[in-house]
């Protein structure tokens, strides 16, 4: 009951911050450090109130997440000047967890008195303020002589308190002796779009909720009226704004663009004042003349916008009125880019849609009217960094939405949110995997010019191909998690970048034959890999303690062999590497032990808990490097513990998807803070993850292209068999490759060896669906395993496919082997394929309803 009332009441205090700044200022003398220590208290109390154990996350905080992560991005591209807007936007952004995480009911009693009381403060300041003289301040109130928005402001907490008794419990006649002197007061000193934002708002209110429809026309009616009173009270002010709108409303936006003087003498005529420069066509006192000339000027600015914006707070400095947006979606494509705006609009969309279908509901109903209020005065009197009222109503309807089921489909409203949760989840998270795909490799491009990574920006045409593959996501959110579909994410993630590069390469081949073969190449490996059902017959089966114990020996012995040639310690990318000459097979045993056992160790004993061994696994692993000098077995014991505790966290699916997007981030923003101390040093996490990663895969296929549409194809004489019988005009193709470009050994996946090099770009679909066809073999052996298990287990598998040719994979690096490895491992407890009802529950629980869920399952078997 207490955290109840400290919810309503610390709620109400966030959304009033502006107005209490108002009087901490004017009658205190305070500053803006005392407004953040306000801010920061009263936001870090509410998320401190959050019951975030019991919550279990929907799309709208992945789409949130989402969002911040692109703003984030935006920011580090481009660097604000000053950190006090930059700290009011993180508190803005804040004012969503803070609403997210309280599970009571925010919109009660005590919170419409809390803001009751503050308006009414208000309105006795803006009295005072409307005794004075008015001619110079454009007719408005200038409240404490400082601040002629307060009366808006405090009209917003008007607002809202009427929201919240317009479908409460209170009495019209209760209410009509305070809220109409207060409506009188505010609409006398000239506040106008508040009020026609409230007034749309409760049309809203009488539309969703029938049974309240008569107290909502009594006080639409009890509105109207006290306006007309307060603006009779200044009818001579009130005329001027009139003829303002009038002016205005006739006078189209392009005329203004075209340098019309149609608003000039307009302006010159009624105010006899001089504009300011470059903006002879507005009229200053006319908020809706300077509206449209910042709308139509943010309008001009999106095809530069691009995907991270021109940066924040830069569109004042381009305004010639020098003001913001005005409107928090063009704010955000403008200075924040196109993917933020777009996620915007999804995030506040699917917050109207799910309280929207729940209207029936108080609560529901009057996170609905918040919302839409709020977001109608963020499309006009919008700042994103002022926008906390917004935030804190997109987080108060997502926290509704999971606790209120609609009324009588309760049953079915449940089953369709487990289905929609995770797939809203994936689909936004791909999408936004998308975008920093493309700003790593914008970066990249400027930092490893080397690399023939090509500097890039987006245009018509790369934005248009790169929103055309989302045609692949329905493919990704309808398949179920196997092997199959963790090496179809990753073969995605590099045609993606390929279709985006191939724009801006300087390479002579036909770019455009190429990314339609590569993209049909894709579509004819995803076939098999994510859609294969077939089960594997299993005649026997060996104990996983056994198993264990014998390939732990064979990694220890293959150690010991290898270091009784010889160890070298220096840098992974010189000459060292085959310094020491060691036995051709004892090579291959190395490189499977690295690729295929420890990985496959270190899942079985982590999957049992038993971490004293997985830890002994990766100190294996990190043995291996003085024997191999790749940097690959350094990042083993980083890479595995990550996957195992995204798989372990998440849906398999999105796991899949999050073990790009993570490191992706890491890298991006590790580079940016290390780049302003040692610019060198930054390279490092730049180039070691997300060139490594995801940025080598698609120069590969850019390379590979080049040089096999001026040179004749290996007809797969790459392969040693193959060589052996028929011979090769080529040697080893990494080696080849890297030596015309000078990019060192660039080997590279079968899209690019078996495709490209192999059969020529025109077959490259035939020979990607074969390849798919061998891989699938991997998801039918471990089709009796969990989740978490083949993935892990896969770690270094998808990697080697991504960057070497399928046949070396299979062979050299142990992808057969692992695939024997999960034919002869025991079915696991987890192994049942869920339904999308089930990975609904297991997607976003935890605790205790994870535990429910994973027992519900029937016929499952014991984990060894």
């Amino acid at each position: 009951m207490l955290g109840n009332i400290a919810s309503q009441i610390m709620s109400a205090l966030l959304i009033s911050a502006n107005s209490v700044a108002v009087f901490s200022h004017g009658m205190f003398g305070l500053g803006s450090t005392s407004t953040a220590i306000y801010l920061i208290a009263i936001t870090g109390s509410l998320i401190w109130l959050g019951k975030w154990r019991s919550i279990s996350l929907t799309v709208a905080d992945y789409l949130a997440i989402a969002l911040f992560v692109c703003c984030g991005l935006s920011l580090a591209l481009h660097p604000p000047a000053g950190y006090k807007d930059l700290a009011l936007l993180v508190l803005s952004f804040a004012a969503y967890p803070a609403a997210r995480g309280l599970t009571t009911p925010l919109y009660g009693q005590k919170f419409m008195w809390v803001l009751a009381v503050i308006a009414a403060l208000g309105a006795v300041a803006t009295i005072l303020a409307l005794r004075t003289d008015l001619s110079a301040l454009h007719g408005k109130a200038m409240v404490f002589d400082k601040y002629p928005h307060a009366p808006a402001q405090f009209t917003i907490l008007v607002s809202l308190a009427l929201l919240s008794i317009s479908l409460a419990g209170v009495r019209l006649r209760k209410i009509a002796a305070v809220a109409a002197p207060l409506v009188c007061i505010f609409a006398a000193a000239q506040v106008r779009f508040v009020f026609i934002a409230l007034m749309l708002t409760l049309v809203v209110g009488f539309a969703a909720r029938p049974a309240q429809r008569l107290r909502i026309m009594g006080i639409i009616g009890l509105i109207a009226i006290s306006i007309c009173v307060g603006v009779l009270l200044r009818s001579s002010t009130t005329l001027k704004f009139l003829r303002y709108a009038e002016i205005s409303l006739l006078s189209p936006i392009t005329e203004m663009v075209q340098g019309s003087k149609g608003i000039e003498s307009s302006a010159t005529e009624i105010d006899g004042k001089l504009p300011l420069q470059d903006c002879s066509q507005v009229n200053l006192d006319n908020s809706i003349d300077i509206r449209k000339r910042i709308y139509s000027q943010a309008a001009a600015l999106l095809p530069s916008a691009g995907l991270s914006g021109i940066g924040f707070n830069e569109f004042a400095k381009r305004s010639c009125v020098d003001a913001e947006v005005h409107n928090s979606v063009l704010q955000m494509a403008v200075e924040f880019g196109l993917p933020a705006a777009l996620l915007f609009v999804l995030l506040i969309s699917s917050v109207l849609r799910s309280l929207w279908l729940q209207r029936r509901n108080t609560e529901a109903a009057l996170a609905l009217c918040v919302l839409t209020f709020s977001l109608l005065m963020s499309l006009v009197y919008g700042r994103v960094s002022e926008d906390g009222l917004l935030f804190f109503a997109l987080g108060s309807g997502a926290a509704v939405i999971p606790r209120l089921p609609s009324e009588g489909t309760a049953l079915m409203g449940n089953a369709l949110r487990k289905v929609n949760q995770p797939l809203g989840a994936l689909a936004s998270t791909i999408i936004t995997f998308m975008v920093i795909n493309i700003v790593s490799m914008m970066v990249s491009a400027h930092m490893f010019p080397a690399m023939h990574f090509w500097p890039s920006w987006p245009t018509i045409e790369a934005m248009t191909a790169a929103t055309a593959m989302t045609f692949f996501v329905p493919l990704f959110l309808i398949a179920r998690f196997s092997f199959g579909y963790a090496v179809a994410f990753s073969l995605f993630s590099a045609v993606f970048g390929f279709v985006w590069l191939s724009f801006f390469s300087e390479f002579d081949y036909p770019h455009s034959t190429a990314r339609w073969v590569l993209v049909a190449g894709l579509l004819a490996a995803l076939v098999p890999l994510l859609f294969v059902r077939a089960v594997p017959i299993r005649p026997w089966t060996v104990r996983p303690v056994l198993l264990r114990a014998l390939l732990a020996l064979i990694c220890v012995a293959v150690l010991i062999a290898d270091v009784s040639y010889g160890i070298q310690f220096g840098d992974p990318y010189g000459d060292l590497r085959n310094a020491v000459i060691r036995p051709t097979a004892l090579s291959y045993l190395t490189s499977i032990i690295i690729g295929a056992l420890i990985p496959y160790l270190f899942a079985s004993f982590a999957a049992r808990k038993e971490w004293g061994f997985a830890a002994g696994i990766l100190a294996l692993s990190v043995s291996f490097y003085p024997v191999v000098l790749n940097k690959t077995v350094l990042l083993v014991p980083l890479w595995l513990p990550l996957l195992f505790w995204l798989y372990s966290r998440f849906e398999p699916r999105l796991a899949t998807i999050l073990a790009f997007v993570i490191p992706l981030l890491i890298g991006l923003g590790t580079f940016m803070l290390l780049r302003p101390f040692s610019p060198y040093l930054a390279l490092y996490p730049l180039g070691t993850v997300n060139l490594r990663l995801v940025g080598v895969p698609i120069l590969a296929l850019d390379q590979y292209a080049d040089f096999f549409s001026h040179n004749p194809t290996t007809h797969f004489c790459q392969i040693s068999i193959v060589r052996r019988f028929f011979g090769c005009m080529y040697g080893e193709l990494g080696p080849t490759i890297g030596a015309v470009h000078h990019t060192g050994n660039f080997n590279a996946s079968f899209l690019a060896t078996e495709g490209i090099a192999s059969v020529g770009l025109l077959l490259v679909p035939v020979s990607a669906f074969v390849c798919g066809s061998i891989l699938s073999v991997g998801t039918i052996a471990s089709r009796h395993l969990d989740a978490r298990f083949i993935a892990v287990s896969s770690g270094l598998g998808v990697q080697l496919i991504m960057n070497v040719p399928l046949s070396t994979a299979l062979l050299s690096n142990g992808l057969g082997v692992l695939f024997l490895l999960w034919w002869l491992t025991p079915a696991q407890q987890s192994a049942v394929e869920l339904t999308q009802v089930d990975a609904g529950l297991l997607a976003f629980s935890s605790g205790p309803q994870r535990l429910i869920a994973e027992h519900a399952r029937s016929g499952q078997m014991k984990v060894d």
